[in-house]
Formats: structure tokens, C-alpha cells, sequence
């Protein structure tokens, strides 16, 4: 046991080194690299004096794939500067599960996952997901094919009636063009249940919705 968390613990310390060489590479020449998200990852870790965890080695089929792993705020931070810089041809997806994410951790995200192309899906569970979120996800719903947002999943993300009535305004306000939309184990009001009734009628696109164990308040 103590050899496998030595080893591990070797590890980390090589990926930090060998993306702090990286970056230093550069210092002191003129010339700083805007192409390689690993190294404006890692100097934007280094700002927040956070241990750079290897988050952008977690891309599996274009996805930033992260389950049960805890992110700092500078991690989040270092993620958005990161996503600036990815080729659509490398990530277009994200899954975020239980990371502890807050609202403005996501959407200093969200306002990173802007700067892609072609950016497809965002799959997020057991975070946090209201106003500041709200407002950087208004540019990924207005853009139209075939650079359009396909999938928004939000799973246990604390929502309240007021967070689930404002996405659908902006869902109908975007003539968003998603085709799959899931609200899972979110609050709702008979306003915002009318409002999704409105976007399925109106939706060209939508193909699939989730509304399981929605929670609906009479207030």
C-alpha cells in the first residue's frame, strides 16, 4: 500500500514538473505559448497557488470526463483559461459529477467552453447551477447549426423554481436548438412547467427531455 501511494505521489510531482519546465521554457524569451491549454492551465494553477491536478488528462472521446474529483476554485479558473485554447477536433463535451463545483466556479467554465467552435454537450451532476451559470450559458444556446449545443443535462444540481424558470426564458429566448434537455430532481413552479410545455411545442430540435423526479412548489 505505501508503495502504490508513493508511487502515485511520484507521479503528480513528474506531471508538475514536467508542465512547470514547460512553462518555464518560455519565461524571460519574449515569447509566451497561446496554443498549448496544459501550459495556461498549469501558470494559471500556479496563480492560485493550487497543486495542478491532472485534469486535462482526463479527455476521453472529446470529453473532459471528471466523477468524484474535487476541484478548487483555482482549478475551475485553470480549466476555463485551459479551454480558450483546445481545438474543438480535441474536446466538444464535458461530464462534471459530484466535483464540488459552486455556481460561480461553473460559470467562470461555461465562460471558457464559449471560446470552442464546436462545442456539443454539458453533463453536469451533483454541482451547483444557478444565476451566474444562467448568464455564461446564454452564448453556448445561441449558437446555430451546426456549431449548436445538442445536449444540457443538469442532474441534482440544486435548483429552484426561479433557476428552472429562467433557462427555459432563455431556452425559448435563444430558440435554442438542443435535442436532448434533462432537469432531473429540480424544483419547478406551474409557471416554469407551462414555459416547458411552451419550448416542446415551439422546440424544432428536441428530441428527448427528462423531467424525472421533478419537485413541483405551489408557492
Amino acid at each position: 500500500m505505501i508503495g502504490h501511494l508513493g508511487q502515485r505521489f511520484a507521479d503528480k510531482v513528474a506531471y508538475m514538473r514536467r508542465y512547470a519546465q514547460r512553462d518555464l521554457d518560455h519565461e524571460g524569451k519574449g515569447v509566451i505559448n497561446r496554443e498549448d491549454p496544459r501550459v495556461e492551465y498549469f501558470r494559471q494553477c500556479q496563480q492560485d497557488l493550487n497543486l495542478a491536478l491532472p485534469i486535462l488528462d482526463k479527455v476521453c472521446r472529446k470529453t473532459i470526463m471528471l466523477q468524484e474529483y474535487t476541484l478548487s476554485p483555482g482549478h475551475c479558473r485553470g480549466l476555463a483559461v485551459a479551454c480558450q485554447f483546445f481545438d474543438h477536433q480535441y474536446v466538444n463535451r464535458v461530464f462534471f459529477s459530484n466535483c464540488g463545483i459552486d455556481d460561480h466556479e461553473f460559470a467562470s467554465i461555461l465562460e471558457g467552453l464559449n471560446h470552442l467552435k464546436d462545442f456539443k454537450s454539458i453533463i453536469y451532476k451533483a454541482n451547483h447551477f444557478a444565476e451566474q451559470s444562467l448568464l455564461k450559458l446564454r452564448p453556448l444556446l445561441l449558437k446555430r447549426l451546426p456549431n449548436h449545443l445538442l445536449e444540457l443535462k443538469l442532474i441534482d444540481c440544486h435548483m429552484n423554481s426561479s433557476h428552472v424558470s429562467t433557462l427555459l426564458d432563455l431556452l425559448l429566448e435563444t430558440k435554442s436548438q438542443l435535442s436532448q434537455l434533462a432537469l432531473v430532481n429540480a424544483k419547478h413552479s406551474e409557471q416554469s412547467f407551462e414555459k416547458v410545455l411552451q419550448f416542446v411545442k415551439t422546440s424544432e430540435h428536441l428530441k428527448e427531455l427528462d423531467l424525472s423526479w421533478a419537485k413541483l412548489s405551489l408557492v
